[in-house]
């Protein structure tokens, strides 16, 4: 149950991911700006994108409702093998060698590091040690890649958003397992707590971070980073704050770090495929433009 909840997310956030760069692709506001997400949604195949995100979260909570972050967010990671297909179809394109090579990879180190790592159950909820840790290791780094993609500028680097926005969705998926475990207790319980809230503000933030990545340039210019580093800080939130269990034998730790790597590698290449390619649209201007 909890397997498929977080595959059918899995293929909404594809579907998602496609949609939404499409269309950030085409906008000329500029990026990083609250009105160049109100540009993106007079756009039908943007808002499109943004019920597909709907849904799977709405299936992430699900998931996260029952399971541990170690186990839901990988296989969340496996949403690029249906964003290729997918893109591929809208571009009349066919996958390469290195598309499949990249999926087995994706495939087969999902597979060792969710075998191999057993996953126990934590903590519903962090403590507040645990959310100090949890912001540490997502909301800083998140908020310093940010930066330093504005500085440096959106359309050279805009990996650095895409790596930010892996990050703070991260500490998106704590909150949305605190969230889960708060609403079984009533919905007036939920809105009551921060974890509600602090959930939508790091939500827009990654969002705007990712919208603005895919919106400088092709998507593996910015995929790639985005999903190899979000489901490996989505491990590393479990453990530290949630206190979600992993078997910690020699062999077995070897065997889950060696998943990860690969599954990594994997969705790297996927993320690089042509596929994802496109023309590039007229930029009228930079970040500082009106």
């Amino acid at each position: 149950m909890i397997i498929g909840t977080a595959l059918a997310a899995a293929i909404c956030y594809a579907m998602a991911s496609v949609l939404q760069h499409r269309a950030a692709r085409r906008e000329t506001s500029p990026a990083m700006r609250a009105r160049f997400l109100l540009a993106l949604a007079s756009r039908p195949s943007w808002l499109l994108g943004i019920a597909a995100d709907l849904g799977a979260f709405v299936l992430q909570f699900l998931a996260l409702q029952r399971g541990s972050i170690v186990f839901v967010q990988p296989v969340l990671a496996s949403g690029l093998l249906f964003a290729l297909p997918v893109s591929a179809a809208l571009e009349h394109r066919r996958l390469s060698r290195m598309d499949w090579i990249g999926a087995v990879a994706v495939v087969v180190g999902l597979s060792i590091f969710l075998v191999e790592a057993n996953p126990a159950s934590g903590e519903k909820i962090a403590s507040p040690s645990g959310w100090f840790f949890v912001s540490v290791i997502t909301l800083v780094p998140g908020i310093v890649l940010a930066a330093a993609g504005i500085l440096t500028g959106i359309k050279r680097f805009p990996g650095l958003l895409a790596a930010a926005a892996g990050f703070l969705f991260g500490m998106a998926a704590a909150l949305t397992k605190a969230s889960a475990a708060l609403s079984t207790s009533g919905l007036l319980h939920l809105f009551r707590s921060w974890e509600l809230y602090g959930l939508v503000i790091v939500g827009v933030g990654a969002t705007l971070c990712g919208q603005s990545a895919f919106s400088a340039g092709p998507l593996h210019a910015s995929l790639p980073l985005q999903s190899a580093i979000e489901p490996v800080i989505s491990v590393i939130v479990g453990v530290i704050g949630f206190g979600e269990s992993l078997s910690d034998t020699f062999g077995a730790l070897s065997l889950q770090v060696t998943g990860l790597v690969l599954a990594a590698a994997g969705l790297w290449i996927l993320g690089r495929s042509p596929v994802l390619d496109e023309p590039a649209p007229r930029w009228p201007g930079s970040l500082s433009a009106s």
